[in-house]
């Protein structure tokens, strides 16, 4: 193609600056197919901007960049240019200026990408640790952050923890990486065998066992046959695990095991007649109270405080086949109770009692709303002279009014007084029939 002379240029620039449409047809009549026309995509930006290419000096562009502007320029503004970096210009390398990696005057083309290419010294003067067993590939450990901390992502085990602050020459001691030992006694060797609680002469030397990267102590030894929880979580290894050196392989997991001696010493009660299974009502929190998790039924009130031996008694207790009816420990409170004589009630002690005290009475079956004993002219009778226990159990069943409502309360003179009272019955009636109409013994 003809070479665009410098008159065309001047008239596109004038066109340019008329008008898009204007510019169009200029560009239009590049199109054509005139020697000395070009067409559009073929056009160099450089036409308009050789004064740009040829001044820049950060970095030069003469001699080293094409003039293909739009290679590494936009439409939107020259500054920053968005070229095709050979690779991503990330972290302290978006910071760095170009000439640190591509001198002054910069050299472009022909230049290493490897990181090696610029780190040479940093990789040969790296004395913590010296790096001349290490590959030159550099992000195997370092990112382009910083180059510290060194994030050895090759590492044959995660680095947590302690592992994570600890320096590389406490593990690869002279600098020796290659070969160095991946399991844990190949550095800890010495508190394997140095260790005095528990000796450890009769563990396995697979160390994350029982102890974390964290720290030694305290181990967690998630391997034991139980939950070492509440006591036994603070007592020491060798409380159970006895001899010496301590015997751990074949320990017995039974309660008993340990316990046999405050099985057989317990004075309060005595266990002999017990099963072995302490867990049944002791936990591991405390032995102190015993938490009767067994019990027939729950101790509440006054039973909480009280001692096993109340009910069971002999000597040693009995505990199987121990009445679970209230009467079977209160008979004689039954029998012996004068206010009132409790000969007419039922043995059913909860229907008038709660487990707090026996006094005062709950009275839970009296309709005290309906026919009030607490106050007013009942207050001062015994229960015994208004429920006539030959007539049925304690109740309104056998709450004799007439019975008591002797003179003008007769039953003959009832039953004249209610002559054609609707309701009021003739001949044989229950006891306290009056309540029907008297609930509260009023008018």
């Amino acid at each position: 193609m003809a070479a665009v002379t410098n008159q065309k240029v001047l008239d596109v620039a004038l066109l340019f600056a008329l008008g898009t449409a204007a510019f169009a047809g200029a560009c239009g009549g590049l199109t054509g197919d005139a020697g000395d026309h070009v067409e559009i995509r073929d056009r160099q930006c450089v036409i308009c901007h050789e004064a740009e290419y040829t001044q820049t000096s950060k970095p030069p562009h003469p001699g080293l960049f094409s003039k293909q502007c739009a290679d590494c320029h936009t439409e939107s503004a020259w500054v920053p240019a968005k070229f095709q970096h050979p690779f991503p210009l990330a972290g302290a390398h978006a910071k760095a200026g170009c000439v640190a990696c591509h001198g002054d005057p910069p050299k472009y083309d022909g230049l290493p990408t490897e990181c090696v290419g610029c780190h040479q010294a940093d990789y040969d003067q790296s004395p913590y640790p010296g790096h001349q067993t290490f590959p030159l590939g550099c992000d195997d450990c370092h990112n382009t952050l910083a180059w510290k901390p060194a994030s050895p992502v090759a590492h044959p085990f995660a680095l947590t923890g302690a592992h994570a602050v600890i320096e590389c020459k406490a593990c690869h001691a002279n600098n020796v990486f290659k070969g160095t030992p991946k399991a844990c006694v190949g550095c800890h060797q010495a508190d394997y065998d140095q260790s005095p609680y528990p000796g450890h002469q009769t563990f396995p030397t697979t160390c994350s066992d029982c102890h974390t990267t964290f720290a030694w102590k305290p181990a967690s030894p998630f391997k034991h046959p139980w939950a070492l929880n509440g006591a036994h979580a603070k007592a020491a290894c060798t409380a159970c695990h006895t001899g010496n050196p301590p015997v751990y392989q074949g320990t017995s997991t039974a309660c008993a095991s340990c316990h046999q001696a405050d099985y057989d010493q317990s004075p309060y009660p005595g266990h002999q007649v017990f099963p072995k299974t302490c867990g049944d009502c002791h936990t591991t929190v405390g032995w102190k109270p015993a938490a009767t998790v067994a019990h027939q039924w729950p101790l509440t009130g006054a039973h909480t405080g009280l001692a096993c031996a109340k009910c069971h008694t002999g000597s040693p207790p009995v505990y199987k086949g121990t009445a679970n009816t209230c009467v079977g420990c209160h008979l004689a409170d039954f029998n012996a109770s004068p206010y009132p004589g409790h000969s007419g009630f039922s043995k059913v002690c909860t229907d008038c009692h709660g487990t707090t005290a026996w006094k005062p009475a709950s009275g839970a079956g009296h309709p005290e709303t309906k026919f009030p004993i607490k106050a007013g002219p009942h207050k001062a009778f015994a229960c015994a002279e208004c429920h006539n226990s030959k007539l049925g159990p304690n109740g309104k069943g056998n709450a004799d009014c007439v019975g008591c409502h002797t003179g003008q309360h007769s039953r003959s003179k009832m039953d004249s007084k209610h002559s054609g009272q609707k309701g009021y019955p003739s001949g044989a009636a229950p006891p306290g029939f009056c309540l029907d109409c008297h609930p509260q013994g009023k008018n």
